[in-house]
């Protein structure tokens, strides 16, 4: 009992800390995540998913993002993240704006930012506040990441080694400077993976726990394409190891599912949407470059910004790949192959971002394979112990300091365009001498 009261006190501390962190980090990245909180409005208002009432907005943003479909305005982007943003977005609307507002100096500002979209026919009181609403939601969802992920490590390792992950993940990977900086889809989808990592971890003691995994997983789906990758690996490692309740697992995905096809036949008259089609991945001629470049670029590489994973795929290397039936072994195959469709994208260093965007969401597997190189950390000798915990405590100091800088210091999102554009000037991504979080303030 007081171990259960443990564990529930330092994943609220964790959530706490992390929030305070990520919500307090002023750069705030609101690009292709612009039109999210539109969309959650949308569904509460008008119970739809078009943009159509905010055409005037659409067309001061030069539509970016946003495709026509049967004569309706829609963002590009999955409709998953919206659907997670829904609950905040109407509390936030109905509560906590109205009391706000009674303050003089908070309805004044909010009338000079809502005096944009005075020609449309909805209260923007909200809206006009958008990108902080999003570094809200998104701090809050990556919070909760990092506890969850906590009371997942704890079913593996003792609560100092379940503590130090589940920080290492908050704070020495993409989930501070980028996943937490606005609601891209990486937060939400981090969210659901975690959350179906924990219950099919918990499978390990009570079997029948893994049917729940599926129905976070499949919503993954609902929120980022490049999810299809996981849930093929869980899905086969169930199946394998858990053959009596995968009928049950599938069950509990099937909602999903369903539900999501459903709207994209009444949307798109398709069963999967354009943004989720394969075609997507394109021949990348540049392919050898983008997997190199997405480990080992200056201004993209996963190693460069996060050297601390390196003892991940040590662990993968050496563990996961000799038991073939282990969860570890699915998280480095789900890694792999998403590596692989990532570089097949022409634009692999992710548009105007920080660091290795495009694996932010792969990191909850990245902490499996953390996890299991403690496993093998502990039963190494005092000396060696003491020398390879010294080089790892240099790695998440570089990698945590690295992310401070893409959180705190906007000049490192700056990069992308100065002194140009980066998706016209790719060949920046390999200056070693202009490094993006070396940028001054």
């Amino acid at each position: 009992m007081k171990s259960v009261k443990l564990n529930h006190l330092i994943a609220i501390s964790v959530f706490f800390l992390s929030f305070s962190l990520f919500f307090t980090s002023p750069v705030i990245t609101s690009f292709d995540s612009r039109w999210t909180i539109y969309t959650a409005m949308s569904i509460i208002k008008e119970w739809n998913t078009d943009l159509d009432e905010y055409h005037t907005v659409l067309a001061n943003q030069d539509f970016y993002a946003i495709e026509v479909i049967n004569g309706h305005e829609y963002s590009i982007f999955p409709i998953g993240t919206a659907l997670v943003a829904v609950p905040f977005v109407w509390a936030l609307d109905q509560i906590f704006i109205p009391v706000l507002i009674k303050f003089p100096r908070v309805k004044t500002y909010i009338q000079q930012r809502a005096a944009y979209y005075n020609e449309t026919k909805l209260s923007y009181d909200l809206l006009s506040l958008h990108q902080g609403v999003e570094l809200l939601i998104a701090s809050f969802l990556c919070a909760l990441t990092v506890s969850l992920l906590y009371l997942l490590m704890r079913q593996w390792l003792n609560w100092q080694y379940a503590l130090l992950i589940a920080l290492i993940f908050a704070f020495s990977t993409s989930v501070w400077s980028t996943a937490s900086r606005a609601l891209w889809q990486h937060g939400p989808s981090m969210l659901m993976l975690t959350g179906s990592l924990y219950w099919v971890v918990l499978a390990e003691k009570s079997p029948k726990m893994i049917a729940y995994a599926g129905l976070p997983l499949a919503f993954a789906f609902v929120i980022r394409p490049t999810n299809s990758i996981p849930i093929v690996c869980l899905s086969i490692y169930i199946w394998l190891n858990y053959p009596a309740y995968f009928l049950r697992f599938i069950l509990w995905a099937t909602p999903i599912a369903f539900g999501l096809a459903i709207y994209n036949f009444s949307v798109y008259n398709a069963l999967i949407s354009p943004y989720s089609s394969p075609s997507r991945i394109l021949a990348n001629s540049a392919f050898t470059e983008a997997l190199l470049g997405q480990l080992i670029s200056p201004a993209r590489g996963l190693f460069i910004y996060s050297p601390v994973l390196l003892f991940a795929v040590y662990a993968g290397l050496t563990q996961a790949i000799f038991r073939p039936r282990h969860l570890s072994f699915y998280a480095l195959l789900s890694i792999i192959l998403h590596w692989l469709v990532i570089a097949h994208f022409p634009h692999w260093w992710g548009g105007h971002s920080f660091g290795p965007r495009l694996f932010t969401d792969t990191l909850p597997l990245w902490m499996l394979l953390l996890a299991q190189f403690v496993q093998l950390f502990r039963h190494y000798s005092r000396l060696t112990q003491w020398c390879v915990g010294s080089l790892l405590a240099l790695t998440i100091f570089w990698s945590s300091w690295v992310h401070y800088q893409g959180a705190q210091v906007w000049a490192t999102y700056a990069w992308n365009s100065i002194p140009n554009n980066i998706d016209t000037h790719s060949t920046r991504l390999w200056d070693w001498q202009d490094l993006p979080f070396l940028r001054a303030k």
